[in-house]
This record gives structure tokens, C-alpha cells and sequence, in this order.
């Protein structure tokens, strides 16, 4: 049981490598194409 759980573990974490190496290979495309384009997070409301 535990060698499915950690199996399945690491099945995700490669699975989450690739995804962040395709995300970041996208951001890399886009910065080519507009190197002016800067990648930022929403500003944040706060309440008073």
C-alpha cells in the first residue's frame, strides 16, 4: 500500500516539473516577443 501511495507521490511531482517547465518555457516565449511585457501579480484591495 504505502509503495502505490509514494508511487503515485512521485508520479505527481514529475508531472508537476513538467508543467512548471512548460509554463516557464511559455513566459520565455512571450518575453521574446514583447520584452517590454512584464509578468506581475493583480494589485491587492485592501479594505480600511
Amino acid at each position: 500500500m504505502a509503495a502505490l501511495i509514494f508511487s503515485g507521490l512521485a508520479r505527481i511531482g514529475t508531472r508537476r516539473r513538467e508543467l512548471n517547465a512548460e509554463i516557464h518555457d511559455f513566459r520565455r516565449a512571450v518575453l521574446d516577443l514583447s520584452p517590454d511585457l512584464v509578468f506581475c501579480a493583480p494589485p491587492k484591495f485592501e479594505l480600511e
